[in-house]
């Protein structure tokens, strides 16, 4: 893909998360069950992923899952195409 399309193509997927587009469930469900997510950690990545949020905190005790929540958040935009 030559510069230009890719530029296009990412400046397609930030408009389409602006305009509020929805998850990808099928790609969310897939990387969700990869790294095991609960249900609660699985609330947080969607919160992340939301794009109504400008900027997202995510805070809980050591061990209650943040990291393995954004590996989820950060692997969804990579399948995307984000770098």
């Amino acid at each position: 893909m030559n510069l230009k399309n890719k530029l296009f193509e990412d400046v397609k997927f930030l408009y389409e998360l602006e305009r509020g587009a929805e998850i990808d469930e099928r790609l969310f469900g897939k990387l969700s069950s990869r790294y095991g997510l609960s249900e609660e950690q699985k609330i947080a990545a969607k919160y992340l992923l939301d794009s109504s949020h400008s900027i997202a905190n995510m805070e809980g005790r050591a061990g209650t899952g943040k990291t393995r929540s954004l590996r989820v958040v950060a692997d969804y935009y990579k399948e995307k195409g984000c770098r």
